[in-house]
Protein backbone atom coordinates (compact mmCIF):
# COMPACT_ATOMS: atom_id res chain seq x y z
CA UNK A 1 0.00 0.00 0.00
CA UNK A 2 2.97 2.36 0.83
CA UNK A 3 4.74 1.55 -2.38
CA UNK A 4 1.30 2.13 -4.30
CA UNK A 5 0.81 5.58 -2.82
CA UNK A 6 4.73 6.39 -2.97
CA UNK A 7 4.19 5.87 -7.11
CA UNK A 8 1.01 8.24 -7.42
CA UNK A 9 2.92 10.80 -5.51
CA UNK A 10 5.82 10.26 -7.63
CA UNK A 11 4.02 10.38 -10.87
CA UNK A 12 2.10 13.51 -9.44
CA UNK A 13 5.41 15.17 -9.42
CA UNK A 14 6.68 14.28 -12.43
CA UNK A 15 3.59 15.36 -13.84
CA UNK A 16 4.52 18.66 -12.65
CA UNK A 17 5.92 21.13 -15.18
CA UNK A 18 7.82 23.59 -12.12
CA UNK A 19 8.82 20.08 -10.66
CA UNK A 20 9.90 18.22 -14.30
CA UNK A 21 11.69 21.24 -15.30
CA UNK A 22 13.82 21.61 -11.76
CA UNK A 23 14.63 18.18 -12.28
CA UNK A 24 15.83 18.32 -15.87
CA UNK A 25 18.54 21.37 -14.96
CA UNK A 26 19.29 19.78 -11.43
CA UNK A 27 20.52 16.97 -13.22
CA UNK A 28 22.16 18.74 -15.98
CA UNK A 29 24.09 21.17 -13.31
CA UNK A 30 25.35 17.42 -11.95
CA UNK A 31 26.35 16.13 -15.12
CA UNK A 32 28.66 18.87 -15.47
CA UNK A 33 29.85 18.98 -11.58
CA UNK A 34 30.60 15.48 -11.83
CA UNK A 35 32.67 15.62 -15.15
CA UNK A 36 34.59 18.63 -13.97
CA UNK A 37 35.49 17.61 -10.34
CA UNK A 38 37.43 14.46 -11.70
CA UNK A 39 40.35 17.51 -12.83
CA UNK A 40 39.37 20.25 -10.88
CA UNK A 41 38.21 20.94 -7.07
CA UNK A 42 35.15 21.01 -5.41
CA UNK A 43 34.97 24.73 -5.32
CA UNK A 44 35.94 25.09 -9.30
CA UNK A 45 33.74 22.66 -10.45
CA UNK A 46 30.69 24.29 -8.39
CA UNK A 47 32.07 28.09 -10.48
CA UNK A 48 32.31 26.15 -14.29
CA UNK A 49 28.97 24.00 -13.63
CA UNK A 50 27.32 27.14 -12.47
CA UNK A 51 29.12 29.23 -15.59
CA UNK A 52 27.77 26.34 -17.97
CA UNK A 53 24.05 26.17 -16.50
CA UNK A 54 23.17 29.54 -15.14
CA UNK A 55 23.33 31.25 -19.09
CA UNK A 56 21.69 28.77 -20.40
CA UNK A 57 18.23 29.14 -18.27
CA UNK A 58 17.02 32.13 -18.87
CA UNK A 59 17.86 31.98 -23.16
CA UNK A 60 15.72 28.08 -22.89
CA UNK A 61 12.37 29.57 -21.40
CA UNK A 62 12.75 32.63 -23.58
CA UNK A 63 12.94 30.97 -26.90
CA UNK A 64 10.20 28.22 -25.55
CA UNK A 65 7.85 31.53 -25.54
CA UNK A 66 9.50 32.92 -29.00
CA UNK A 67 8.71 29.56 -30.52
CA UNK A 68 5.55 28.96 -29.57
CA UNK A 69 4.36 32.66 -29.72
CA UNK A 70 6.03 32.89 -33.39
CA UNK A 71 7.53 29.97 -34.98
CA UNK A 72 4.45 27.64 -34.34
CA UNK A 73 1.87 30.75 -36.01
CA UNK A 74 4.87 30.76 -38.88
CA UNK A 75 5.60 34.03 -37.99
CA UNK A 76 9.47 33.36 -38.89
CA UNK A 77 10.86 36.94 -39.37
CA UNK A 78 9.91 38.69 -36.29
CA UNK A 79 11.22 35.22 -34.46
CA UNK A 80 14.55 35.03 -36.13
CA UNK A 81 14.88 38.86 -34.75
CA UNK A 82 14.08 38.05 -31.13
CA UNK A 83 16.43 34.76 -31.61
CA UNK A 84 19.16 37.03 -32.21
CA UNK A 85 18.68 39.37 -29.37
CA UNK A 86 18.58 35.92 -26.99
CA UNK A 87 21.68 35.08 -27.98
CA UNK A 88 23.25 38.49 -28.10
CA UNK A 89 21.77 38.92 -24.58
CA UNK A 90 23.07 35.78 -23.59
CA UNK A 91 26.82 36.67 -24.47
CA UNK A 92 26.31 39.75 -22.38
CA UNK A 93 24.51 37.51 -19.57
CA UNK A 94 27.36 35.00 -19.40
CA UNK A 95 30.30 37.55 -19.22
CA UNK A 96 28.35 39.12 -16.47
CA UNK A 97 28.06 35.47 -14.63
CA UNK A 98 31.12 34.95 -14.49
CA UNK A 99 33.04 38.28 -13.70
CA UNK A 100 30.64 38.05 -10.65
CA UNK A 101 31.76 34.17 -9.73
CA UNK A 102 35.40 34.72 -10.83
CA UNK A 103 35.45 37.93 -9.12
CA UNK A 104 37.35 38.99 -12.18
CA UNK A 105 36.11 42.28 -14.14
CA UNK A 106 38.25 41.28 -17.29
CA UNK A 107 36.65 37.77 -17.57
CA UNK A 108 35.45 36.46 -20.50
CA UNK A 109 32.85 33.64 -21.40
CA UNK A 110 30.98 32.67 -24.75
CA UNK A 111 27.29 33.01 -23.38
CA UNK A 112 25.70 33.29 -26.82
CA UNK A 113 27.76 29.46 -27.51
CA UNK A 114 26.12 28.68 -24.16
CA UNK A 115 22.66 29.91 -24.99
CA UNK A 116 22.73 28.17 -28.23
CA UNK A 117 23.61 24.78 -27.25
CA UNK A 118 21.11 24.91 -24.56
CA UNK A 119 18.13 25.75 -26.82
CA UNK A 120 19.09 23.48 -29.82
CA UNK A 121 19.60 20.45 -26.97
CA UNK A 122 16.09 21.51 -25.76
CA UNK A 123 14.30 22.64 -28.51
CA UNK A 124 15.48 18.48 -30.01
CA UNK A 125 14.02 17.02 -26.64
CA UNK A 126 10.71 18.95 -26.89
CA UNK A 127 10.32 17.65 -30.54
CA UNK A 128 11.16 14.12 -29.49
CA UNK A 129 8.53 14.52 -26.56
CA UNK A 130 6.39 15.30 -28.87
CA UNK A 131 7.36 12.83 -31.62
CA UNK A 132 6.94 10.07 -29.25
CA UNK A 133 3.54 11.10 -27.53
CA UNK A 134 2.20 11.33 -31.12
CA UNK A 135 3.49 8.07 -31.45
CA UNK A 136 1.32 6.25 -28.37
CA UNK A 137 -1.98 8.30 -29.29
CA UNK A 138 -1.71 7.10 -32.85
CA UNK A 139 -0.98 3.61 -31.45
CA UNK A 140 -3.84 3.76 -28.86
CA UNK A 141 -5.99 4.77 -31.63
CA UNK A 142 -5.38 2.44 -33.85
CA UNK A 143 -6.08 -0.21 -31.20
CA UNK A 144 -9.38 1.40 -30.15
CA UNK A 145 -10.35 0.42 -33.64
CA UNK A 146 -8.51 -3.03 -33.90
CA UNK A 147 -10.24 -3.96 -30.74
CA UNK A 148 -13.78 -2.70 -32.16
CA UNK A 149 -13.56 -4.34 -35.20
CA UNK A 150 -12.65 -7.30 -33.40
CA UNK A 151 -15.97 -7.02 -30.91
CA UNK A 152 -17.80 -6.71 -34.11
CA UNK A 153 -16.91 -9.26 -36.09
CA UNK A 154 -16.63 -11.53 -32.51
CA UNK A 155 -20.61 -10.36 -32.09
CA UNK A 156 -21.18 -11.75 -35.62
CA UNK A 157 -20.20 -14.93 -35.34
CA UNK A 158 -22.11 -15.88 -32.13
CA UNK A 159 -25.78 -15.17 -33.91
CA UNK A 160 -24.84 -17.11 -37.00
CA UNK A 161 -23.59 -20.12 -34.57
CA UNK A 162 -27.26 -19.75 -32.62
CA UNK A 163 -29.19 -19.76 -36.09
CA UNK A 164 -27.41 -22.44 -36.90
CA UNK A 165 -28.26 -24.69 -33.80
CA UNK A 166 -31.83 -23.64 -33.86
CA UNK A 167 -32.23 -24.81 -37.40
CA UNK A 168 -30.92 -28.28 -36.08
CA UNK A 169 -33.75 -28.58 -33.45
CA UNK A 170 -36.55 -26.77 -35.92
CA UNK A 171 -35.10 -29.59 -38.22
CA UNK A 172 -35.97 -32.41 -35.58
CA UNK A 173 -39.32 -30.91 -33.84
CA UNK A 174 -40.69 -31.25 -37.65
CA UNK A 175 -39.68 -35.15 -37.28
CA UNK A 176 -41.27 -35.23 -33.87
CA UNK A 177 -37.59 -36.69 -33.03
CA UNK A 178 -37.26 -37.77 -29.54
CA UNK A 179 -34.13 -36.75 -29.63
CA UNK A 180 -35.15 -32.86 -29.26
CA UNK A 181 -35.06 -32.98 -25.65
CA UNK A 182 -31.68 -33.72 -25.96
CA UNK A 183 -30.96 -31.40 -28.70
CA UNK A 184 -32.57 -28.75 -26.56
CA UNK A 185 -29.88 -29.63 -23.56
CA UNK A 186 -26.96 -29.48 -25.84
CA UNK A 187 -27.77 -26.66 -27.50
CA UNK A 188 -28.23 -24.81 -24.02
CA UNK A 189 -23.97 -26.76 -22.97
CA UNK A 190 -22.91 -24.99 -26.08
CA UNK A 191 -24.70 -21.63 -26.19
CA UNK A 192 -23.66 -21.55 -22.41
CA UNK A 193 -19.96 -21.73 -23.51
CA UNK A 194 -20.55 -19.37 -26.37
CA UNK A 195 -21.45 -16.54 -24.04
CA UNK A 196 -18.58 -17.13 -21.77
CA UNK A 197 -15.72 -17.21 -24.06
CA UNK A 198 -16.83 -14.44 -26.07
CA UNK A 199 -16.22 -12.45 -22.49
CA UNK A 200 -12.19 -13.67 -23.35
CA UNK A 201 -9.53 -12.91 -25.69
CA UNK A 202 -8.30 -16.16 -25.76
CA UNK A 203 -9.20 -19.56 -24.14
CA UNK A 204 -7.68 -23.05 -23.31
CA UNK A 205 -7.42 -24.98 -26.63
CA UNK A 206 -9.03 -27.96 -24.44
CA UNK A 207 -12.15 -26.04 -24.02
CA UNK A 208 -12.44 -25.06 -27.31
CA UNK A 209 -12.20 -28.75 -28.83
CA UNK A 210 -14.79 -29.69 -26.28
CA UNK A 211 -16.65 -27.06 -27.88
CA UNK A 212 -16.00 -28.62 -31.16
CA UNK A 213 -17.40 -31.99 -30.59
CA UNK A 214 -20.47 -31.03 -28.70
CA UNK A 215 -21.05 -29.23 -31.94
CA UNK A 216 -20.05 -32.23 -33.91
CA UNK A 217 -22.23 -34.94 -31.54
CA UNK A 218 -25.26 -32.12 -32.23
CA UNK A 219 -24.80 -32.15 -35.55
CA UNK A 220 -25.16 -35.81 -35.94
CA UNK A 221 -28.41 -36.53 -34.02
CA UNK A 222 -29.92 -34.84 -38.03
CA UNK A 223 -27.85 -37.89 -39.87
CA UNK A 224 -27.84 -41.42 -39.85
CA UNK A 225 -25.42 -43.54 -37.77
CA UNK A 226 -22.96 -44.55 -40.37
CA UNK A 227 -22.39 -40.46 -41.76
CA UNK A 228 -18.76 -40.19 -42.44
CA UNK A 229 -18.27 -37.18 -40.01
CA UNK A 230 -14.80 -37.89 -38.42
CA UNK A 231 -12.93 -35.91 -35.96
CA UNK A 232 -9.53 -36.89 -35.50
CA UNK A 233 -7.07 -35.14 -33.09
CA UNK A 234 -3.57 -36.04 -32.45
CA UNK A 235 -0.75 -33.94 -30.18
CA UNK A 236 -0.27 -32.39 -26.78
CA UNK A 237 -3.44 -29.63 -26.36
CA UNK A 238 -2.75 -29.24 -22.86
CA UNK A 239 -1.86 -25.46 -21.64
CA UNK A 240 -2.06 -24.14 -25.59
CA UNK A 241 -4.32 -21.41 -25.81
CA UNK A 242 -6.52 -20.09 -28.81
CA UNK A 243 -8.86 -17.13 -29.61
CA UNK A 244 -12.85 -18.46 -28.93
CA UNK A 245 -14.97 -19.89 -31.68
CA UNK A 246 -11.82 -19.31 -34.09
CA UNK A 247 -12.21 -22.71 -35.87
CA UNK A 248 -16.19 -23.87 -35.71
CA UNK A 249 -16.79 -21.51 -38.55
CA UNK A 250 -15.15 -23.61 -40.51
CA UNK A 251 -16.95 -26.93 -39.52
CA UNK A 252 -20.39 -25.04 -39.86
CA UNK A 253 -19.54 -24.11 -43.37
CA UNK A 254 -18.82 -27.53 -44.16
CA UNK A 255 -22.14 -29.08 -42.75
CA UNK A 256 -23.89 -25.85 -44.65
CA UNK A 257 -22.33 -26.54 -48.32
CA UNK A 258 -21.99 -30.50 -47.73
CA UNK A 259 -24.54 -31.43 -46.04
CA UNK A 260 -28.45 -32.18 -45.99
CA UNK A 261 -30.38 -34.06 -43.63
CA UNK A 262 -32.02 -36.28 -46.71
CA UNK A 263 -28.32 -36.78 -48.39
CA UNK A 264 -26.33 -40.08 -47.55
CA UNK A 265 -23.42 -39.69 -49.77
CA UNK A 266 -21.17 -36.83 -47.45
CA UNK A 267 -18.31 -36.44 -45.62
CA UNK A 268 -17.02 -34.08 -43.48
CA UNK A 269 -13.48 -35.39 -42.48
CA UNK A 270 -11.80 -32.78 -39.44
CA UNK A 271 -7.74 -33.09 -38.60
CA UNK A 272 -6.74 -31.12 -35.82
CA UNK A 273 -2.85 -31.65 -34.99
CA UNK A 274 -0.48 -29.91 -32.77
CA UNK A 275 3.18 -29.47 -32.95
CA UNK A 276 4.89 -27.82 -30.35
CA UNK A 277 3.40 -24.36 -30.15
CA UNK A 278 2.00 -24.87 -33.93
CA UNK A 279 -1.28 -25.44 -34.61
CA UNK A 280 -2.50 -27.41 -38.00
CA UNK A 281 -6.43 -27.71 -38.53
CA UNK A 282 -8.32 -29.09 -41.92
CA UNK A 283 -11.74 -29.38 -42.90
CA UNK A 284 -12.86 -31.32 -45.79
CA UNK A 285 -16.53 -32.14 -47.28
CA UNK A 286 -17.57 -32.71 -50.40
CA UNK A 287 -20.47 -30.36 -51.67
CA UNK A 288 -23.95 -31.17 -52.23
CA UNK A 289 -25.24 -31.32 -55.96
CA UNK A 290 -27.53 -28.06 -54.64
CA UNK A 291 -24.65 -25.72 -54.53
CA UNK A 292 -21.99 -27.04 -56.62
CA UNK A 293 -23.54 -24.93 -60.00
CA UNK A 294 -24.19 -21.90 -57.96
CA UNK A 295 -21.01 -19.49 -57.50
CA UNK A 296 -22.86 -17.03 -55.22
CA UNK A 297 -23.06 -20.08 -52.79
CA UNK A 298 -19.41 -21.55 -52.84
CA UNK A 299 -18.16 -21.90 -49.13
CA UNK A 300 -15.45 -19.08 -49.68
CA UNK A 301 -18.25 -16.75 -49.54
CA UNK A 302 -18.89 -17.00 -46.03
CA UNK A 303 -15.09 -17.25 -45.08
CA UNK A 304 -14.28 -13.16 -44.90
CA UNK A 305 -15.22 -12.79 -41.62
CA UNK A 306 -13.00 -15.66 -40.24
CA UNK A 307 -10.28 -14.57 -42.31
CA UNK A 308 -10.25 -10.76 -41.03
CA UNK A 309 -10.30 -11.84 -37.55
CA UNK A 310 -7.47 -13.72 -38.09
CA UNK A 311 -5.60 -10.95 -39.26
CA UNK A 312 -6.30 -9.15 -36.43
CA UNK A 313 -5.58 -11.49 -34.32
CA UNK A 314 -2.40 -13.69 -35.32
CA UNK A 315 -0.79 -11.21 -37.67
CA UNK A 316 1.83 -13.09 -39.79
CA UNK A 317 1.40 -15.95 -37.81
CA UNK A 318 -1.05 -17.99 -39.63
CA UNK A 319 -1.56 -19.48 -43.15
CA UNK A 320 -4.89 -20.07 -44.46
CA UNK A 321 -5.10 -22.31 -47.69
CA UNK A 322 -8.46 -23.18 -49.44
CA UNK A 323 -8.83 -25.74 -52.01
CA UNK A 324 -12.12 -26.38 -54.15
CA UNK A 325 -12.64 -27.89 -57.24
CA UNK A 326 -16.02 -29.38 -58.60
CA UNK A 327 -17.07 -31.43 -56.53
CA UNK A 328 -14.97 -30.99 -52.80
CA UNK A 329 -13.70 -28.34 -50.59
CA UNK A 330 -10.81 -28.64 -48.28
CA UNK A 331 -9.97 -25.76 -45.82
CA UNK A 332 -6.30 -26.28 -44.23
CA UNK A 333 -5.33 -23.92 -41.51
CA UNK A 334 -1.86 -23.13 -39.55
CA UNK A 335 -1.55 -21.18 -36.42
CA UNK A 336 1.36 -20.12 -34.25
CA UNK A 337 -0.02 -20.30 -30.44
Amino acid sequence: MKNVTKNNILKKLWHNQICRHTTYWFCGYTFFFLNIIIWETYSTALKVASIIILPGFIPVYLHFYLHKRFFEQRKYLPYVFYLLLIIIGSQFLGTALIRIIENDPDAHTSGAATAIFFIVFTTAIKYYRKGVKQQIELQQAQSKQLQTELALLKSQVNPHFFFNTLNNLYALSLDNSERVPEVILKIADLMRYVLESSKNSQVELTQEIDFLRSYLSLEKLRFSADSDIKFNLTGNTVGKIIAPMLLIPFIENSFKHGASSTAGNFYIHIDLKIKKNRLFFSVENNKRESYISDEQSSPKSGLKNIQRRLELLYPNKYNLDIIEDEKSYKVNLEINL
